[in-house]
């Protein structure tokens, strides 16, 4: 396999690229709001927490299209409801313009005996037509509104009601459609869907303008995000933002990218004050003047910093590593802070909704220690999973390297979904924390809300449950507890918490006691979910009390443990702790397991389980006398002098490989292209790196535009979700430089993608009208969907495709996305339209590659239907 084809091929491309911008015209805009005062509604159905693909319409009486007309007259079997079936029902708004559903006919706490939590949540539907005087573009409030359907073309909303974001659409003339789906708990939902027009073409949406603290007496230069919207019907080419502040702010400018139509795109931009910024600023915000302009203004908008004292908390911005976005968090300085002096740090995780600044504000400031709190991406983000573990991880390392601090006394703490936080960033990364205290934390999804009425696991065959579970056991706190040997845990709960039962903290705490690791839990009666026992002093006590405090002070990190014990279900996440490090396993995306005890001077023992290389790394930790002189690595006994050979004095830097079962010193030569900690699959990692959205011009007219309605709420869900930085490119002007910096978000199969017809040259999966070949087995069947994660073979680096056999196809693998929490997806699918009625479990393969990213039948499931 050449690993330059697609570098040459790209540059083939450059050279007949640069289309200009569509020379259509721009449509009118809405001449008038407009807000639907009557829908047709139905429901509810039993909805399968987190669980993707499957849809309650489907039937095969009345087999769903991509129109978004529904059959009115249609009825559905419900399991909620009495007697099973439900029907279409007229609901009018209310005088506020609020949809207000309420299904009454269900006895929800009947259901809740029998079921829990899970057996109340709920999905519905909601579908209702309205006119429209004219084609023109128009901007929506779907508040509420995960994302919906306008005659026939899928948009985004506003899921949280955070009103950060005013879809843009296109209305036809006379009669238009539309249709979304809700859902939540025991049957009430209220949200609320209107119209109006855009002020501009390129549109600021300044409720979401993320901005750093400005800080009287001292000098800043850091990071602003500006979101803007193309809000027209044609590509937006060569516009500028820019920003300044009269007297205080240096100007500032930044290209924003092109920007297709009806898309969105959060810009970064210097943030610079002139100098010191002034004591005697009487104000306590700083208005921000913001432009985007091409040959001329094209909108304005009036942006607020907030302008803080040295001894407030304060909000600092930086650019994340992983998409090149501007994100933030705050932090509280130490009292009588001396930049000289070197100081403790408590990185403090929030929880479901609240700010960072106002996590950092229920601690009182300390004369020991920093506090920062980081964001987890957004207030709801990623439940501190994924890429909100990463953004914690990020902050971790913005605040060790812009200050002094211990790295022996570094501690993590969080409440709620920050409690959750706590113990899965905690279990992950042990080894940089001297000790833990989640407070109201959660142990994983599996036990918070439990899957069991999900449809892939009522209906799914257990060989295919095998690479579900695979996927979904790295976000499974309880799994990780082995690694928190060296990191003492003190848990806080309220008895009467009836938002994260106590019974979390008494799962995971009881079985570290088992385990005989220093672990403490603090049960306080009478309390429930968020508490503070002593308002008039500052801190709140359920993360700031003296007893939390006083048991992280009490603790401090060894750099080298004697005995570690590590367990990982994804290298990606982590790959070792302390001085032990795992390089590859034997299974990938299996439980990779080490038992490892040090004994200075002498050797180090380890038992393994699949692990087939690894690095004993004690560089800069351990004295020279104290390094091993022997290994014995599963009853294996290896002289380390004996094999390092001319050296005379022992390693402090140790790889070891197994072949065949027999453990050697040293990596052997690898060739062609593997898998490595930082990699590899699953498909999620594919946006851990920088990355661009490829979207395929070279199909039809009606492909093309779904290519890229795919491609807007991809990257409008990553803006939305994780305040993130994406851009959309056409393949025919993909240029070598983006090609080789970015990983590849593929849409559009080889019919229609450029691009995809150069990496479907030499991938293992290939498309056919009539199915789809896995290797060498081929899988038959009508608008196939195909997703799956491979390398470039060009550069370092990763291609997510998102392919179809057909147009449904494709429509088919651009509505399954992992940008959340629990998205449990492999390394690639297959699968058709039978997961609108089985979820996952209606897939016709899925699974991993092998570590040289080939086909290994042990590795994923097929039908055999």
């Amino acid at each position: 396999m050449s690993k330059v084809w697609l570098f040459t091929a790209l540059i083939i491309i450059g050279l007949i690229s640069g289309a200009a911008a569509d020379s259509t015209g721009v449509l009118p805009t809405l001449d008038e709001d407009i807000s639907i005062t009557s829908w047709q509604v139905i429901g509810p159905f039993l909805g399968g927490p987190r669980e993707p693909l499957a849809n309650p319409l489907e039937s095969a009486f009345y087999p769903l299209d991509s129109s978004g007309i529904p059959n009115l007259n249609a009825r559905y079997p419900s399991t909620l409801e009495t007697g099973r079936d439900v029907a279409w029902t007229e609901v009018e708004v209310d005088e506020n313009g609020n949809l207000n559903v309420n299904f009454e006919n269900v006895d929800w706490d009947k259901i809740n005996d029998e079921w829990g939590v899970s057996g109340i949540y709920y999905t519905g539907a909601a579908y209702a037509t309205f006119q429209s005087s004219a084609k023109c573009r128009a901007l929506v409030n779907a508040h509420r509104i995960g994302s919906f359907v306008l005659n026939g073309v899928r948009y985004s909303g506003d899921p949280y009601g955070h009103r950060l974001i005013k879809t843009p659409v296109i209305l036809e003339e006379g009669e238009n459609h539309v249709m979304f789906f809700f859902g939540g708990f025991g049957g009430s939902k209220s949200c609320k869907f209107s119209f109006e027009s855009p002020t501009s073409d390129l549109m600021i949406l300044d409720r979401d303008i993320l901005l750093p603290d400005v800080i009287k007496g001292e000098r800043l230069r850091s990071w602003a995000g500006i979101p803007v919207v193309n809000t027209t019907n044609r590509w937006i080419e060569n516009a500028t933002l820019h920003m300044e502040s009269g007297e205080f702010l240096i100007p500032s400018d930044a290209l924003v990218p092109s920007l297709p139509p009806l898309c969105m795109v959060k810009v970064p931009i210097i943030f610079e004050v002139t100098e010191q910024f002034p004591d005697d600023f009487e104000e306590d915000i700083l208005e921000i003047k913001i432009q985007t302009y091409s040959t001329e203004v094209l909108s304005e908008a009036t942006a607020k910093a907030r302008v803080r004292n040295p001894d407030d908390s304060r909000i600092i911005t930086f650019r994340s590593v992983m998409d090149n976005s501007v994100q933030k968090y705050a932090v509280r300085y130490p009292i009588d802070y001396d930049p000289d002096k070197e100081y403790a740090f408590i990185l403090s995780l929030h929880g479901a909704g609240v700010a960072c600044e106002g996590q950092v504000n229920s601690y009182q400031p300390k004369d020991w220690a920093f506090v920062a709190a980081a964001t987890n991406r957004r207030r709801f983000g990623f439940d501190w999973q994924d890429w909100g573990r990463e953004d914690a991880i990020e902050v971790y390392n913005q605040v060790t390297h812009n200050h002094r601090i211990d790295l022996n006394r570094v501690y993590l703490a969080g409440h709620s979904m920050g409690g959750h936080g706590t113990w899965h960033v905690g279990t992950t990364h042990a080894d940089l924390f001297a000790a833990i205290s989640p407070s109201a934390g959660w142990a994983s999804f599996q036990l918070y809300m439990p899957w069991f009425l999900r449809r892939d696991e009522l209906f799914a065959d257990p060989d295919l449950k095998r690479i579900l579970d695979a996927c979904r056991s790295p976000d499974r706190t309880e799994l990780l507890l082995e690694n928190l040997r060296n990191t003492p845990v003190f848990a806080v709960h309220g008895a009467d918490d009836d938002n994260v039962p106590p019974t979390h903290a008494r799962l995971l705490t009881g079985q570290l006691e088992r385990m005989g690791y220093d672990v403490g839990y603090w049960e306080v009666p009478g309390q429930g979910h968020w508490w503070d026992t002593s308002p008039d002093v500052p801190g709140a006590d359920c993360v700031d009390s003296e007893r939390i405090m006083n048991f992280l002070r009490n603790n401090e990190r060894n750099p080298v443990p004697k005995h570690v014990n590590f367990v990982s279900y994804d290298l990606g996440n982590s790959n070792g702790m302390y001085w032990l490090w795992i390089d590859e396993e034997i299974k990938p995306m299996g439980k990779v397991a080490v038992d490892a005890e040090f004994i200075p001077g002498k050797l180090v023992r380890c038992t393994t389980q699949n692990v087939k290389r690894l690095t004993l790394d004690f560089s800069g930790w351990v004295d020279q006398a104290q390094l091993p002189d022997r290994i014995e690595m599963d009853g294996q006994i290896l002289d380390v002098m004996e094999i390092a050979d001319g050296i005379d004095e022992p390693l402090s830097y140790i790889p070891m490989s197994r072949t065949d079962g027999i453990w050697r010193i040293g990596f052997p030569s690898t060739v062609g292209v593997t898998k490595e900690p930082d990699f590899r699959g699953p498909i999620k990692r594919a946006y851990f790196n920088p990355f661009m959205v490829v979207i395929g011009t070279i199909g039809t007219d009606e492909e093309n535009a779904l290519n890229l309605e795919i491609a807007r709420n991809l990257t409008q869900r990553w803006w939305y979700r994780a305040n993130g930085y994406a851009r959309i490119v056409r393949d025919v002007e993909l240029d070598n430089f983006d090609a080789v910096k970015h990983n590849l978000v593929l849409i559009g199969g080889p019919q229609s993608n450029s691009v995809s017809q150069l990496v479907a040259q030499n991938v293992p999966i290939k498309l056919q009208t009539n199915g789809v070949w896995l290797g060498d087995e081929f899988i038959p069947g009508e608008d196939m969907a195909v997703k799956f994660v491979y390398p470039k073979m060009y550069s370092r680096g990763l291609i997510l495709c998102n392919w179809g056999t057909s147009i449904e196809g494709t429509r088919l693998a651009g509505g399954l996305t992992c940008l959340y929490s629990g998205s449990g997806l492999p390394d690639f699918l297959i699968y058709d339209r039978e997961v609108r009625l089985k979820g996952y479990a209606g897939v016709k393969a899925m699974g991993f590659f092998d570590n040289e990213w080939m086909l290994d039948p042990d590795l994923y499931y097929i039908s055999r239907n």
